[in-house]
């Protein structure tokens, strides 16, 4: 199930009509890569698993690729209330590049949780035991004190712990170190049509200085493969001195071969002998 209301474009999994059915005893589960302790601190590795009350489930291996927000938070508390309109625009402006969000509620009743989660355009998914300071969550986060706020990376690892003003600031920290696929996305597909138009108008080492400089840590992604069948094709078509100069260039000869998937579909889409 794609959940929109997560980041832009990014699916966490859901564990379909027998999640439904827990919706009102909604729990989290915090399993430690370290040794275990009731005190989530930045540095530690974290195994999730999120359980929402619109049932969702959000685990340690879907953040591959993404951040998340964990931001621990109350309807009753206004300090965290008052920070609300500034999460929110960060969820507007950072969504849509591959960083989540989902709240912990320290509320005691769910319903009412919702109704102002609503109004106040809160729409990211919310964990909520409806047991307030008693919240196992609270307690094995070690979070006696809110509004406070999380960031998670891709492998679980704790990036930021403390007050959501300072959250835009380590979302902006956390993405030069942690680029979202979706970033990496951009980025790929800008290089990708900077390389074709340089191919078509004859600048062929123009063309290869484009995908030299692409990001590290390039994805292989769906979204990717047909740009990159179509820059394979151009190089191709420029004839046989433009495909040597690319596979000379070790960086860009690699990375075309991550975004196509295989070294042999690269050679085919080239025309070259494998």
């Amino acid at each position: 199930m794609k959940l929109t209301n997560i980041m832009s474009k990014v699916s966490f999994s859901q564990k379909g009509k027998s999640m439904l059915r827990i919706l009102a005893s909604t729990m989290l589960v915090l399993v430690w890569a370290i040794a275990a302790s009731a005190n989530v601190q930045v540095g530690d590795k974290l195994q999730l698993a999120l359980h929402t009350t619109n049932g969702m489930l959000i685990t340690t291996p879907e953040l591959k690729g993404h951040l998340l927000v964990v931001d621990f938070w109350a309807t009753w508390c206004h300090p965290c209330m008052m920070e609300v309109p500034h999460i929110v625009k960060l969820y507007k402006q950072y969504a849509p590049k591959g960083v989540g969000f989902v709240g912990v509620s320290l509320d005691s009743d769910i319903p009412t949780m919702q109704a102002v989660a609503k109004q106040k355009g809160i729409v990211w998914p919310q964990v909520c035991q409806a047991l307030a300071w008693d919240s196992p969550i609270a307690k094995a986060w070690g979070v006696n004190a809110i509004p406070q706020t999380f960031l998670i990376g891709p492998n679980g690892r704790v990036l930021f712990r403390g007050f959501p003003e300072s959250l835009g600031s380590a979302i902006r920290h956390a993405l030069k170190g942690h680029p979202t696929i979706e970033i990496l996305r951009t980025q790929v597909t800008s290089a990708i049509a900077d390389a074709q138009q340089h191919v078509a108008s004859g600048n062929v080492h123009q063309a290869i200085a484009a995908l030299d400089g692409l990001p590290t840590g390039l994805p292989r992604d769906r979204h990717l493969y047909a740009p990159a069948r179509k820059l394979a094709f151009a190089f191709r078509k420029a004839g046989k001195a433009a495909v040597k100069a690319l596979l000379a260039d070790k960086t860009a000869a690699a990375s075309m071969t991550i975004l196509l998937g295989s070294r042999g579909q690269l050679m085919e889409d080239l025309g070259a002998a494998n």
